[in-house]
This record gives C-alpha cells, sequence and structure tokens, in this order.
C-alpha cells in the first residue's frame, strides 16, 4: 500500500479510478434494434471506464518497472548506484537482461490468470489501488494537475458524446422499427422548458415534409427506414432539439419516458460540455445561467475558470449512463407494449 498524506487527493481522481473500475448497468433488451444501440452504448461506456482508470493502470505499471530495474541491480552490485552503472554500455546491457527476465516472469503471471474472473478483479482492484495512489502523489504537482484537469474535460466531452450518440440512434432504430404514430411525430408539447422562450435551437414549430433527397437516399423504400429519413428533421447535437424529437414521436403512454429524457443529469452534462468546448472551460453568461438552475454544477462567476472536481465528474457521469441506460430500457418497453398486432397478415396496423 502506497502511504497517501491526509487529504492530499485535491482533484478527486481517486473517484474517477474507482468509477473506472466499476461494472456497466445491465439491460434486458426485447426488441432486436434496440439491442444494438444498446450494445454500441454499453461498449462506449466500457471504452471511457477504461479510459478513466488508465492513469491509475499507467502508474501501477510504472513502479513495476522501477522495481524490477531496482531488484535487478541490487542483485548485481548490493547497493543503488544506479544512474552511474546505467551510462556504463556493458553493465547497463546486463542489468537489462535480467530485468527482462522479471518482466516476463510477471508477464507469464498475468497470462495464467486471465480466465480466472475472481483474480482478474482483485488485480484491477490492487492495480487501481495502488496505482491510484502514485497517480494521487503525482497529481500534487502544478504541471501533473493540470493534465488532470484536462483529462477530466475529456470524460465529460465523451460521456455527452454517448448520450448524444445513443439517444439519436435509439429514437431512429424506434421510428424505423414501429413508424406507425411515431413518424408522425405528432406527439404534444409537454416538456416544460425552464427559459420562458425556448431555445434559439428549437423550431417554434416542426416542418413535417421530408424532402425528396432523403428518401432517394434509401432508394424510394421507406419501409424500415421512417426513422432513418425523418431523423435530418432534427439536430441530435444539442439537448433542446433531443427532447424535441422524443416528444414529438412518443404521442402516448410515454411517461416513463418523458421522465428519463428530462432527467436533470443531462442538463449539467450539457452544460459542462458546452462551455468546455465552446469557451474553454471558462464560465460564460448562459453557464452562470445554468448555475443558477442546477446547484450542482461548478459555481462561478462570468469569465470565471471552472474546477473540475473528480467527484463531480464521476458522479455526473454516473448518473448520465444510467439514465441513458434507463431511456434505452423505456423506449424497447415502449416498443413491445405498443407492438404490432397484424390481422390477416398486415403487418402495418398498429395497436392504439
Amino acid at each position: 500500500m502506497v502511504y497517501l498524506p491526509e487529504n492530499s487527493d485535491t482533484l478527486g481522481i481517486l473517484h474517477t479510478f474507482a468509477f473506472g473500475l466499476a461494472d456497466p448497468p445491465e439491460m434486458g433488451i426485447r426488441s432486436g434494434p434496440v439491442f444494438n444501440v444498446a450494445e454500441a452504448f454499453t461498449l462506449n461506456l466500457v471504452r471511457l471506464k477504461s479510459l478513466m482508470a488508465f492513469p491509475a493502470y499507467l502508474a501501477d505499471f510504472s513502479s513495476h518497472i522501477h522495481r524490477f530495474q531496482l531488484i535487478a541491480h541490487h542483485e548485481e552490485f548490493d547497493d543503488f548506484d544506479i544512474e552511474n552503472r546505467l551510462n556504463d554500455g556493458p553493465t547497463a546491457k546486463k542489468l537489462f537482461k535480467r530485468f527482462q527476465e522479471l518482466f516476463h516472469e510477471r508477464t507469464q503471471s498475468l497470462i495464467d490468470m486471465q480466465n480466472d474472473a475472481s483474480k482478474l478483479e482483485k488485480l484491477a482492484n490492487d492495480m487501481a489501488e495502488k496505482g491510484g495512489a502514485i497517480a494521487v502523489i503525482i497529481s500534487m504537482s502544478a504541471a501533473a494537475a493540470n493534465s488532470f484537469e484536462l483529462a477530466m474535460m475529456s470524460y465529460i466531452t465523451s460521456a455527452w458524446t454517448m448520450f448524444e450518440t445513443a439517444a439519436a440512434d435509439l429514437w431512429e432504430a424506434a421510428l424505423n422499427y414501429r413508424p406507425q404514430g411515431l413518424a408522425e411525430l405528432s406527439g404534444a408539447k409537454r416538456y416544460r422548458r425552464r427559459d420562458a422562450n425556448r431555445a434559439k435551437d428549437e423550431a417554434q414549430k416542426l416542418e413535417k415534409s421530408v424532402k425528396l433527397d432523403s428518401i432517394r437516399a434509401h432508394e424510394w423504400d421507406t419501409r424500415n427506414r421512417m426513422g432513418s429519413i425523418l431523423r435530418d428533421k432534427f439536430a441530435f447535437t444539442t439537448l433542446g432539439r433531443i427532447r424535441e424529437a422524443y416528444e414529438s414521436a412518443f404521442y402516448k403512454k410515454a411517461d416513463d419516458i418523458d421522465k428519463v429524457i428530462t432527467n436533470e443529469c443531462f442538463d449539467r452534462l450539457s452544460a459542462l460540455r458546452n462551455v468546455i468546448v465552446h469557451k474553454a472551460a471558462k464560465a460564460d453568461a448562459e453557464y452562470v445561467r445554468r448555475c443558477r438552475d442546477f446547484p450542482a454544477l461548478p459555481q462561478v462567476q462570468k469569465g470565471d475558470k471552472i474546477t473540475f472536481h473528480g467527484q463531480m465528474v464521476a458522479n455526473l457521469i454516473y448518473d448520465c449512463s444510467n439514465a441513458t441506460c434507463a431511456l434505452i430500457i423505456v423506449v424497447d418497453a415502449w416498443l413491445a407494449d405498443n407492438a404490432i398486432n397484424p390481422p390477416d397478415g398486415d403487418t402495418h396496423t398498429a395497436v392504439d
């Protein structure tokens, strides 16, 4: 165990490592098209988790390399005058050979346990615990602290991209699978906006016409294509437009969908992502206004640089990843509960 002074993790990076080690949520999906969306989101989440745990693993890996170098040197000379001896070619070559032997033994031990899930889990936890402590020590330097903060910003932007992609793909898959009703985009405006006026990126009135080019791109075949054809009507790059797409398509029995898509964790993620990407993490008037709506956001004044803490970052990504999984689950349930019941083989009649 690496000793850590009390309160040394001022950036809270141990929280990001802990999230990186956690298993992704499980989703029991019933609809084939939704299964593909769920699988893609899970893989993306695993990738982000691996990225978040990587600094701890790298620090632990580096500590083993250094330890093997020390062992090799001590076995040969019984002292620690390493720097001078590594400048001597023949000696350095001999020491490196012994280091390779030790490193190979370590690598082989990892290979031997690759089919033992319990050992792998314990190894991952041990590596994160020791490597995480080393990473905290490294983060105590100003230069490293800045790098860790930049990494946390990338976790936020990646989490937004994951949600944005999953929400768009899920909406498209749902309309492709069940165009009856959904593709009419007749859902009532029911999501309460936090602004007196609708956001600039939201259309005042949804235009339902479709360009011929959109249909031509699918060789004039609209069967199982309506989601793909209509997707371009919404810019799934902003939270307002994502929500508008869902309230427009899911026109009935959508309370569960409404509850998830309006989860405030998405508002907080969107606010942070926008200020990172567009304002280099310096608070603008829009972000300050968001702070008043959502006290859980880092509270700063206009023009101030936002400070990112690992606990806030990990908790927000945890909430948003769970909410995205919940969205996939409730849309899957909606499709199952509003399944098409074909009379006499007519597959274009919906149960309403």
